[in-house]
């Protein structure tokens, strides 16, 4: 018997296939988890059960973000919110190798929406199959649907949850089998995880701020936080512009911790996308 799962011959491994579907792109400004999926399997071989559910994220989502998964707040309306459910998905996902597409998305989504409800959740040993594609298949784009078509598995129902877990699923055996040419024996998941590590991190590296604007930005920021209230016209990540009244709270750059009034919540703001500010009586 393998003495953890990092042991264990992929095969036999009980695997957790993840994805969240969310309001927009970063939980360290706010942005939360509307649907879950997650498939259980056992090793690559079978589908034991799923598990999907639609999270209520309290407020309003952006049109941009709706037309991308196609979950409405209509749709949310009555879904309950993710502190419901996180003790329930913290203990499906315990003691389970995390699988996912590009999975550091949905483990940061998770790992916020875990800590907001007061949850623990220490995921195990995690597998993604971004990574292992640009190992045993770096011939062409590895974004999921790109992926899944090079490799010939059928997707329906992108950008939902469920959904887009049953394609990572189906990557992931297409990419062990191809992972095993040459083998003379199935890998462990510990083995397929120095395997992915070889894959290149493609992340553009981070443009270095002179100190200059590092200044500009410190004296826009604490000139806001100067106001109780104030309204500001904000670019979001989607190009979108608009006025909303805000109640700053904290600097650290660059981003402004303020009470959101659009939002009804603590949110977080590039301070280089507060394009505007008006102070509100």
């Amino acid at each position: 018997m393998p003495t953890s799962l990092a042991d264990a011959p992929i095969t036999a491994a009980p695997l957790a296939v993840v994805d969240v579907e969310t309001t927009g792109l970063s939980p360290a400004r706010g942005d939360r988890v509307v649907e879950v999926g997650v498939l259980l399997c056992e090793g690559a071989s079978r589908i034991e059960r799923t598990v999907s559910t639609l999270c209520n994220p309290g407020f309003p989502l952006d049109p941009r973000v709706v037309a991308i998964h196609g979950i409405t707040d209509e749709m949310l309306r009555d879904a309950p919110p993710f502190s419901a459910r996180a003790a329930e998905l913290a203990s499906i996902l315990a003691d389970r190798v995390i699988v996912g597409h590009n999975v550091r998305f949905d483990l940061g989504f998770l790992a916020a929406e875990f800590g907001r409800a007061g949850v623990a959740f220490e995921p195990g040993p995690v597998l993604d199959t971004l990574a292992l594609a640009r190992t045993v298949a770096p011939q062409g784009r590895c974004g999921l649907g790109a992926l899944a078509a090079r490799l010939g598995v059928t997707v329906t129902g992108a950008h939902r949850a469920l959904a887009d877990a049953r394609t990572t699923w189906e990557v992931l055996r297409i990419l062990l089998e191809r992972s095993e040419e040459g083998n003379a024996r199935t890998r462990t998941v510990g083995e397929l995880m120095e395997l992915q590590q070889r894959a290149p991190d493609r992340r553009a590296p981070r443009r270095p701020v002179d100190t200059g604007q590092l200044a500009r930005w410190d004296r826009q920021a604490r000139a806001l936080l100067e106001r109780r209230r104030v309204a500001v016209l904000y670019r979001n990540a989607f190009g979108q512009t608009g006025w909303r009244t805000i109640r700053p709270l904290a600097w650290s750059a660059p981003y402004l911790r303020a009470w959101c009034e659009l939002r009804c919540g603590e949110r977080t703001f590039r301070i280089d996308r507060i394009l505007e500010s008006r102070p509100v009586s």
